[in-house]
């Protein structure tokens, strides 16, 4: 999204794929699921705004939507996700997102393997 957005230079953007390529070639990390709290980017501006951090003030509308864009592209519209998604709607109220985490806590813990893309509302 940096790089599309010209805020990563492609000195930048080579040095954090070899960083990455390393990684992985380099170190055991196997995903075998990936939680996706998905929320509104309107929703989630919201929240920002409530909670009333100072590191969070410069965080626009406008890049929440980019970023909701990006991982809405990536982990439900394509073939290169490297584990089963769970996607939780965190546009609901706590308590009935606590729910939600506590009826999915069994494959979040790895208890229960997930093997396809699972949505949850």
């Amino acid at each position: 999204m940096a790089r599309k957005k010209k805020q990563l230079s492609e000195p930048e953007y080579t040095v954090l794929c070899e960083w990455y390529d390393w990684i992985c070639n380099n170190t055991d990390i196997q995903l075998d699921l990936i939680v996706y709290l998905r929320s509104s980017p309107e929703i989630a501006h919201q929240r920002i705004r409530k909670r009333n951090r100072p590191e969070e003030m410069f965080i626009s509308l406008d890049y929440l939507k980019d970023l909701h864009n990006a991982y809405d592209s990536w982990l439900l519209c394509s073939d290169d996700v490297p584990a089963p998604v769970l996607q939780i709607d965190v546009n609901q109220e706590l308590d009935i997102v606590q729910q939600l985490y506590r009826d999915n806590q069994h494959h979040i813990l790895g208890l229960s393997r997930v093997d396809k893309l699972t949505c949850t509302t």
